[in-house]
């Protein structure tokens, strides 16, 4: 079976008030920051989280439309915190990024409930193109 991916992830995600809430999970400051300046441009809002626990703990006191996790995160893996939101918060969207283009891990992400992927490195149009 063949997956195809979105060239472009567009986020159509809103909330009530026309803004939609997102949050970002990567381990690398650089990229938190580079995708924090990229989609508050266009008006979202967006927190940050370095670390899963860090990303649990906003999970709990906020609702999100949209979450972007780093597969490759230290302690509770990325790959386990999709599974975590799949099951818990199956209303929020997940994104998932990494330098990794393994195609079964992949493939096995995509099945276990990510809206995309997005391979690092990628061009910040790729977020909000």
């Amino acid at each position: 079976m063949t997956q195809k991916f979105a060239t472009t992830t567009k986020f159509p995600f809103v909330t009530r008030n026309g803004t939609a809430r997102i949050l970002v999970v990567d381990d690398e400051p650089r990229i938190l920051e580079l995708i924090s300046e990229a989609l508050k441009s266009t008006s979202y809002h967006v927190d940050l989280s370095s670390t899963s626990g860090n990303a649990l703990e906003n999970l709990i006191d906020y609702d999100y439309n949209l979450i972007l996790i780093d597969l490759n995160l230290p302690g509770i893996s990325g790959h386990e915190l999709l599974r975590y939101c799949r099951k818990n918060l199956p209303h929020m969207e997940i994104v998932m990024i990494s330098g990794s283009t393994n195609t079964e891990e992949v493939v096995q992400i995509v099945k276990d409930g990510a809206f995309d992927f997005i391979a690092k490195p990628f061009t910040l149009d790729k977020l909000v193109g």
